[in-house]
This record gives structure tokens, C-alpha cells and sequence, in this order.
């Protein structure tokens, strides 16, 4: 595309052109076309939206489980799907900062005072009415063009908090606080969504001649922007009088959107706003921060400090205005997920690390490092079970150490004389038969080197085959 200009051009001219080639930053983001068009924006959406929908949870009517995301049974009848219910809630409240549910009835239901049915409303459809001194009074839907006017018990509402909102819809949320970097990525894909669409030609002001006439401005205007209307025109080739014309560009390329460091800071901010690990929505940051371990830390660490909290405002939120009244509570059951069984496993072995390093009442210490939070019941039994322990450490280190009587001297000792004989058996019996005995084999205690050596070639004959014979001393 382009604007002509000539020498005597007006300045109304200039203005057109600027203001076409200004006009696509122009509009404004807003968060629903950021959603629709940014893959970040979007993505960490649903991550937090699946997230919260596939927590464990559990129906309690007090103190008695009725109803579970084990196997679940619909026992309060108006929540079918509690998944796509709680993932719609965190979607609205991520985007929008709040979310809101008529409570519905049937006649069956009316004539019972029950409620039959949980239905979505979409939020800026909803206009809560707030008095200054009585606070929320009720609702508004607008249907139509139409007004509908709603009790406050007829709606079920979740408002995201907001430290500068003292009641209603919140000002500040996760979507509010990254709707300028999504905007800016958004901007950027349609920078090249256009530059492409006009034929990737950078934006170009035409100067001729200022005697050239108008129908010939005109003409040369008409056919520029035939030319290069659109990509299909990128190749086709014309004949011009260069000498009556000159190109000035004044736009950029699609060069220019190289500046990779100002996309990944603009993502980071998106994560950022919305409580999500990079690695959980960039494969190349979990590859370049050390592969899976940061991965699996940043998996918990999404879970602990964005997915849980979430959780249990949602289930507080419901709890108060739907279910307590109704005699039953939803509780999120986070722990036992695979992500958390690992991590209890792995606390589990620090500890019997910690404990065995150091003496057992300091492992009171280490428990509170690892985040364990007992009772001061449980701490009096686990004090008793260190001191008995103590107190069985003690009494084997007492035995170990307590010297062990001497035996008396000469216990189960042959005298010279008995070994003498002893030994005299041993080889008679041995070397019958013209055997030689394997004098090793026979175990001397009392006679020293030079007796036994004596006995042995008296009973040998003083045979140098038997002398020679091994033997012990």
C-alpha cells in the first residue's frame, strides 16, 4: 500500500497517509481478542482452568464423605460435571476476575426448596447492584437488550480479590495484569499478518515531479496500489518512468521483528501474571534450566503456589453461598496426587536422613524444616518414643563396653605332658600301613617349636620326608 505526494503537496495529504499508516495500532486490545489471539495468553489459561477442574475432591455431609472424584455419583443432584463447572469458574476468574452461575429450579425442585440446576452466565452480562450502606442488594442480567433483574440468592458469584475494590467485581486479575504484554505479542503477529497480506512491501510515500497532472497522480496511485494490494502481486513486474518517480520507504520489514529478547520478555510477563512456571508453557526453558528435575520443581511449585490456593478459594466461595446451606462442603484432596505422594516420599527420606545425622529430639527441628506441622499431641508421643529409644541405646552401649571376664589360666588347656600323648595317638593311628601323617593337620597349643620338632622325629624314625613335613607351631 502507499500514499502519492508531490511537491506542493498539501498537509491534509500527509495526514491521510500517516493515519493509514498508523491506523492497525490503533485498535485496542482487550482481553477477549488477546484470549482469541495470543497462543500464551490462551494456553496459560487453560492450564490453570484444567488444573483446578482435575483436582481430587471430596462431597462431605459433616463429618461423612457422600460424594468423591474417585467415583463420582452426582449426590447433590444440580452438578452433574464438577470438572468443566470448576474449570469454567478459574477461566472467568483468570480473564475476567469473576464469574457468575444462576441457581435454578424446577417446579419439583421449587415445591421442595431445592435447586435443580447451576447455569452459566456470561460475566459482563451480569451487573451487580450495590447499595453504599445495605452493600449487595442483587443483580441485573442484561438479555437482549433487556433488563433482568435477579436476587442476590438467585446468583451464585465469585469476584477475584482486589485490595482496591472494597466490594464487586474486581479491578486487578491474573488477565488484567497480562493484557499489555499480550497485547504487545498480539501487535506483533499482526504486524507481520499484515505485512504479508499487502504484499510484504514496507510502507512507501511516492514523490513526483511537480509538473506532472493530476490524472497522472492519480493513474501512478490507482496502479501502485494494485500492485502491491496483496501477496498474490508480489512477483508480477511493471515499467515506470524512474526519472517522474521516487520511492521513499518510511515503514519497517518484517526484519525488524527479529528483536527475540523483547518477545521472550513479553511472554515471561504473561507468565508471570499468571502464576505459571515458564517450563510449564516453554519446552526450550525447561531444556535450558536443566531438563526434567527443574521441570518436576516447577511442576509442584505451580500446584502449591497458583493451582491449590485457587482451589480452596473457589470451594470456600461455593461452600458459603451454595452448599453449607444445604448441609454438605466441598474439600479438595490435593495430596493425594502422584506430585504430591513424591514429594511426601522424598520429605519422608530427608527426614530419616536428618534424624539419623543428628540426636532424635533435634528432629523436631528438622520436621519443621521440612514443613511438617504436628500436633502437641503427637509431639508428647513422639518425645516418649525418643526417650525409650535413648534409654535402649544406653543400656546396649553399657553392655557393649562392660569388660568380659578373663577365663582362668589353663581353661581348656592340655598340659605338655597331655598334648605329648594326645599327639603320640594321633600319628600312631595316622601312619599305619606305611602312611606318612599331614603333621599341619593336628592343632598344637602348649609344646613349643623345638619339642614338637623333637616328638615328630622320634615318632618318624628322624626321617627327613617327615621332618620336612609342614606343621604348625
Amino acid at each position: 500500500m502507499s500514499f502519492q505526494a508531490t511537491k506542493n503537496i498539501g498537509i491534509h495529504k500527509l495526514d491521510e497517509f500517516l493515519e493509514w499508516l498508523t491506523k492497525g495500532s490503533q485498535d485496542e486490545t482487550t482481553i477477549q481478542t488477546a484470549y482469541q489471539a495470543v497462543p500464551w495468553l490462551f494456553r496459560g489459561t487453560e492450564l490453570r482452568a484444567q488444573s483446578v477442574g482435575s483436582l481430587p475432591f471430596e462431597i462431605l455431609r459433616g463429618d461423612d464423605v457422600v460424594d468423591s472424584s474417585d467415583d463420582y455419583q452426582n449426590v447433590l443432584g444440580f452438578l452433574p460435571n464438577p470438572s468443566a463447572f470448576l474449570k469454567r469458574v478459574e477461566a472467568c476468574l483468570v480473564l475476567m476476575g469473576s464469574s457468575y452461575w444462576g441457581l435454578l429450579s424446577n417446579r419439583l425442585a421449587q415445591t421442595q426448596g431445592t435447586l435443580s440446576e447451576l447455569r452459566y452466565y456470561y460475566p459482563p452480562s451480569i451487573e451487580p447492584q450495590i447499595d453504599k450502606q445495605l452493600g449487595l442488594t442483587s443483580f441485573a442480567r442484561r438479555v437482549g437488550g433487556q433488563s433482568i433483574p435477579l436476587g442476590k440468592e438467585q446468583v451464585l458469584y465469585f469476584w477475584y480479590p482486589d485490595p482496591f475494590v472494597e466490594l464487586g467485581e474486581p479491578r486487578s486479575y491474573p488477565g488484567q495484569a497480562a493484557l499489555e504484554a499480550s497485547g504487545v505479542l498480539q501487535n506483533i503477529d499482526k504486524f507481520a499478518s499484515t505485512f504479508f497480506r499487502r504484499g510484504a512491501i514496507k510502507a512507501t510515500l511516492l514523490t513526483v515531479s511537480g509538473t506532472t497532472a493530476e490524472p497522472e497522480r492519480q493513474r501512478l496511485k490507482a496502479w501502485w496500489s494494485r500492485m502491491f494490494e496483496g501477496i498474490r502481486n508480489a512477483w508480477q513486474t511493471e515499467v515506470i518512468n524512474a526519472d517522474k518517480v521516487t520511492p521513499i520507504v518510511v515503514g519497517e520489514g518484517i526484519k525488524e521483528l527479529e528483536n527475540v529478547t523483547l518477545t521472550n520478555d513479553k511472554r515471561q510477563d504473561v507468565c508471570t501474571a499468571l502464576g505459571i512456571p515458564q517450563t510449564k508453557l516453554f519446552s526450550d526453558s525447561a531444556s535450558g534450566l536443566g531438563g526434567g528435575g527443574v521441570s518436576r520443581q516447577d511442576d509442584m511449585r505451580f500446584y502449591k503456589e497458583t493451582v491449590v490456593p485457587e482451589a480452596e478459594f473457589i470451594a470456600s466461595i461455593f461452600n458459603e453461598q451454595v452448599l453449607i446451606p444445604r448441609g454438605y462442603s466441598l474439600q479438595f484432596r490435593p495430596e493425594t496426587m502422584d506430585i504430591f505422594q513424591e514429594d511426601e516420599n522424598q520429605r519422608a527420606t530427608s527426614l530419616s536422613i536428618l534424624v539419623t545425622a543428628i540426636k532424635e529430639p533435634a528432629a523436631d527441628v528438622a520436621m519443621d524444616i521440612l514443613g511438617y506441622d504436628l500436633t502437641e499431641e503427637q509431639r508428647v508421643k513422639l518425645e516418649a518414643l525418643w526417650g525409650e529409644k535413648e534409654e535402649r541405646a544406653e543400656t546396649l552401649m553399657a553392655n557393649f563396653q562392660s569388660p568380659k571376664p578373663e577365663p582362668e589360666e589353663n581353661e581348656d588347656k592340655p598340659t605338655e605332658d597331655e598334648e605329648t600323648k594326645a599327639f603320640r595317638n594321633w600319628y600312631e593311628k595316622r601312619s599305619r600301613n606305611g602312611k606318612t601323617p599331614d603333621i599341619s593337620k593336628f592343632e598344637f597349643k602348649i609344646l613349643n617349636s623345638e619339642r614338637r620338632l623333637a616328638l615328630i622325629r622320634e615318632l618318624s624314625g628322624a626321617q627327613s620326608s617327615v621332618t620336612d613335613q609342614p606343621f604348625r607351631y
